[in-house]
C-alpha cells in the first residue's frame, strides 16, 4: 500500500487534477466547493468540484465533492478566526463531514502569516473519525513572492472497525483498513501573488510544493515479512508528492 494524501491499490501511485471554487457571499461568510481552505488540513487528492484521478491502469475516476461554508467570527488586525462546516458527497468513495476552527495570525506587518487550527471529521461508513491539527507558515520574501512550509498532526480512522476489504476512501491516507493512524506530513513550497483588474479583493496565487505525506507516522499502516525481518514502515521513497496550482480569491473572509 502506498502512503500519501490519497492511496492507490498497488505500488504505482497516481496522477490527479483537482479544481474548485469559493466565494465570499457576505463580509463574514464564504461558501465553496473545494478542500483547499486557509487554516485547514492539507488538500486531499480526489476531492474537489472537478477531480480527475488517473490511476495505475489508465482508469479515470471523478472525485468526491466537498461543499463547505465558513463563518468568520473574529476579525482583528493581526488575527482572524472562523468556523468551517464541510460535507464531502461520495461521488467516488465515502460520505464524510468535518467541523473545523481555522486561525490566521499575521505578527509581522503582513510579511509572515501563521495558519493553524483544529478539524474533526466524521467517517460515516463503519463509524470512525479523524482529528487534524494543521500548521502552515507563509513568508513574503518580496512584495508578491512567497515561500511556505506546512506540517502538523493527523490522527485518522479513530475507533473505526479494521477492515482490509474496505473500498477506497479519499478522507484517509491509507487504504488497507488500519485504524488509529498517527501521521505527521511535511510540505515546502513557494509562489507568486498577482492582482486581477488591479482590485485588492481579486487575487491569484500561483504556487508549487513538494513533500512527504507522511514524513513520520506511528502505528504503521501495514507490515510485511522479509525473511526473518518484519518491515513495519513506509519508506519516504513511497510517500513523496509534487503538486502545482493556482488559487483565485474573490474577497475571501480569511486573508
Amino acid at each position: 500500500k502506498r502512503a500519501g494524501t490519497y492511496v492507490s491499490d498497488d505500488d504505482k501511485g497516481l496522477l490527479a487534477f483537482d479544481a474548485g471554487f469559493a466565494f465570499g457571499v457576505h463580509r463574514n461568510i464564504e461558501v465553496g466547493l473545494s478542500n483547499y481552505r486557509l487554516g485547514s488540513s492539507p488538500p486531499k487528492t480526489g476531492q474537489s468540484l472537478v477531480s480527475l484521478t488517473f490511476l495505475e491502469q489508465n482508469r479515470l475516476h471523478w472525485g468526491d465533492i466537498p461543499l463547505y461554508s465558513r463563518f468568520r467570527f473574529v476579525d482583528r488586525d493581526i488575527w482572524q478566526v472562523a468556523a468551517d462546516l464541510v460535507l464531502v458527497f461520495p461521488a467516488y468513495t465515502k460520505l464524510a463531514s468535518t467541523l473545523g476552527i481555522p486561525i490566521r495570525v499575521r505578527p509581522r506587518d503582513y510579511d509572515l502569516a501563521i495558519d493553524w487550527g483544529i478539524e474533526g471529521t466524521l467517517l460515516t461508513e463503519e463509524f470512525g473519525g479523524n482529528i487534524d491539527l494543521p500548521v502552515k507558515l507563509t513568508y513574503n520574501v518580496t512584495h508578491r513572492g512567497f515561500i511556505f512550509g506546512s506540517f502538523g498532526l493527523s490522527i485518522q480512522q479513530i475507533g473505526r472497525r479494521e477492515n482490509p476489504e474496505r473500498p477506497e476512501d479519499t478522507n484517509v491516507a491509507f487504504q488497507d483498513g488500519t485504524t488509529n493512524q498517527v501521521l505527521i506530513p511535511l510540505a515546502l513550497g513557494g509562489g507568486y501573488t498577482g492582482r486581477l483588474r488591479n482590485n485588492r479583493r481579486w487575487m491569484v496565487d500561483i504556487f508549487g510544493q513538494g513533500g512527504f505525506n507522511p514524513l513520520v507516522y506511528f502505528n504503521p499502516p501495514s507490515a510485511t515479512e522479509s525473511g526473518s525481518n518484519k518491515i513495519d514502515q513506509v519508506p519516504l521513497s513511497e510517500s513523496w508528492f509534487l503538486s502545482a496550482g493556482a488559487n483565485f480569491y474573490f474577497d475571501p473572509v480569511v486573508r
